[in-house]
């Protein structure tokens, strides 16, 4: 892999100018230097290149054609950002946001996190992802994006507020996940849990409802279950893709619930008839039941009154904190089984 040396001031200037309809080598050169293409250096030029290939990378544009200076660009993953009213804050919460999500700068935050140098961080970053050349000194782009999108300090240290406050037990019988209110925090717990090669395995679409859920477990138990079930249910699907089976009833319509999908995926042998292991106080059972049970409770909130005691059904955090804990560890062990042939969690 190679990662290219590029300021995030240079990604965030070729965002915007794509994002004003300059979406093609030349003219996203025009904007960034605000003079005419054969006016610009062949130093300029290359360094624009350099810096497409990096937002490209970061996941924030696509390209129409491999080559850069012939291609047409789109923007990816803007959301609801609006790059022509970006504010300086705004730059800054887009440029984490994007880099967070790319997994050797993940990898190096958190190795950071576990107390290692930036150095260290960067030469084992590099020896994992195969990044040549090396991070390292004035080469270490990784530790810039960091300081630059607030996660690190200017000294480097990890800013006070996204320092790991680990789950601890507050009662006999309830947990709190402490300071999960930030995505990179979020990102690095769910990596933890499931490890590396599951964390990889598992798509944006999933890693996203899983941050969302752990975000809201506490002040919105039922969009976090929702969030939860999502993530539950394109798993399932991206098992079944992986392992080319198709998630239809026998009349060849889509299954339509995750207790379904589940069965078919059963009765091919992707997921184990009964694989139970406990894993921080929680059991996992990889059956239909329990994935019934998960989305049981994803449902719950959409009810209407519950017919014996003529009220509607709410969700307390706790339910939405084990679900979510629940599931990370469900993905965690399915992947395994069903991707690995192991029995893991």
């Amino acid at each position: 892999m190679k990662i290219r040396n590029v300021d995030p001031q240079r990604i965030i200037s070729i965002v915007e100018a794509i994002s004003f309809g300059f979406n093609s080598f030349e003219k996203v050169c025009e904007f960034v230097f605000d003079k005419q293409h054969s006016k610009i250096s062949g130093g300029d030029k290359n360094h624009i290149s350099r810096g497409i290939s990096s937002t490209e990378q970061l996941g924030m544009l696509s390209s129409s054609v491999n080559d850069i200076k012939n291609a047409t660009f789109e923007l990816k993953n803007i959301q609801n950002s609006i790059p022509q009213t970006w504010k300086e804050e705004d730059k800054i919460v887009f440029f984490k946001n994007s880099i967070q999500a790319f997994q050797p700068f993940l990898r190096y935050y958190d190795f950071i996190s576990k107390g290692f140098s930036h150095s260290s961080a960067a030469s084992k970053t590099s020896s994992i992802f195969e990044i040549s050349p090396p991070l390292s000194g004035e080469n270490n782009v990784f530790k810039r994006w960091g300081v630059f999108s607030g996660i690190f300090d200017d000294s480097g240290e990890i800013k006070a507020e996204l320092k790991e406050s680990p789950i601890k037990q507050k009662t006999e019988f309830f947990i709190e996940a402490q300071g999960l209110n930030d995505d990179l925090r979020c990102r690095k717990f769910i990596l933890d849990w499931v490890g590396e090669d599951s964390f990889n395995f598992i798509d944006e679409d999933i890693k996203s409802d899983l941050i969302k859920a752990l975000k809201c477990y506490d002040s919105d138990p039922d969009s976090s279950i929702k969030h939860s079930g999502n993530a539950l249910e394109d798993h399932i699907k991206l098992i079944a893709k992986n392992r080319g089976v198709l998630l239809n009833s026998s009349n060849g319509k889509p299954l339509s619930t995750i207790g379904a999908m589940v069965q078919k995926l059963r009765e091919v042998k992707v997921l184990a008839d009964h694989h139970t292991n406990t894993l921080k106080g929680l059991e996992v059972f990889l059956s239909a039941d329990v994935f019934h049970g998960l989305n049981a409770f994803r449902i719950m909130p959409s009810h209407g009154k519950n017919l014996e005691a003529k009220q509607r059904w709410s969700l307390s955090s706790e339910i939405a904190l084990i679900v979510v804990l629940e599931l990370i560890l469900a993905i965690k062990s399915t992947y395994y089984y069903a991707i690995k042939k192991k029995l893991y969690y």
